[in-house]
């Protein structure tokens, strides 16, 4: 079970990452919107990069 700090931090980690993908993503409208161009499809890598990222980093910080 997780102590209250690992949570706290784990969301505090989320709402950093949600704000940059929104800010991000702002002038996107539709899902189509990302296959316009290959900078728009590289958009929406970093997208997910950036979600894998954020969890993949607390899970390392968690067994360590």
């Amino acid at each position: 079970m997780y102590d209250k700090e690992i949570v706290l931090n784990l969301l505090k980690n989320m709402i950093v990452a949600t704000e940059k993908i929104l800010y991000r993503n702002k002038d996107i409208k539709s899902i189509d919107d990302y296959l316009i161009d290959d900078n728009s499809l590289m958009l929406l890598d970093s997208l997910c990069m950036q979600s894998l990222q954020s969890v993949l980093k607390q899970i390392i910080k968690d067994i360590s």
